[in-house]
């Protein structure tokens, strides 16, 4: 079945020149395995602006984080089909490129938070967020739910640059 397969594009992603010295790479954060970056043109392939995903320094190359980011590299394959969940443009073990999230710099957690924001924001927001889970939840049709997602929060939602979605 897919949930044991994986798709590696280690080309897509030693492509990349991590230096472009002429500008292109924004460093925008970091996850708890991962740094990110903003990739302006990677490569004459790919002519959009992309998020890689790099491992942080400190986190050791281990079987159990290859195989977390494996599983989560063949969700996001199967679910290429949502306009509610970011596309995948490459894998290589550690290292992740995907459709880049829009928005105005402000990270969804905080605008839950903020009065300035209205409810209509927040519920269409929140909107996305149920609906990219459902479409995990049927990406395996004859098999039920097969996906678990433990780390759903808005600190992950962004406006995607295709879909006008989250």
């Amino acid at each position: 079945s897919w949930q044991t397969t994986s798709y590696h594009t280690c080309s897509n992603i030693h492509e990349i020149d991590m230096t472009m010295q002429n500008g292109g790479i924004d460093y925008l954060g970091k996850g708890h395995h991962r740094n990110i970056w903003k990739l302006d043109h990677v490569n004459s392939n790919l002519s959009e602006v992309v998020a890689l995903k790099t491992l942080r320094p400190y986190r050791d190359f281990v079987a159990e984080n290859y195989e977390m980011h494996r599983i989560d590299t063949m969700v996001a394959e199967r679910l290429t089909f949502s306009s509610y969940v970011v596309d995948i443009h490459g894998f290589c073990c550690q290292s992740v490129m995907n459709e880049l999230g829009l928005g105005d710099g402000t990270r969804t957690d905080r605008i839950f938070v903020k009065k300035e924001y209205g409810y209509l924001l927040k519920l269409c927001l929140a909107n996305g967020v149920v609906r990219g889970i459902a479409n995990m939840q049927i990406i395996d049709e004859a098999l039920g739910p097969t996906v678990l997602h433990l780390d759903i929060g808005a600190a992950n939602v962004k406006s995607a640059r295709n879909s006008g979605t989250v």
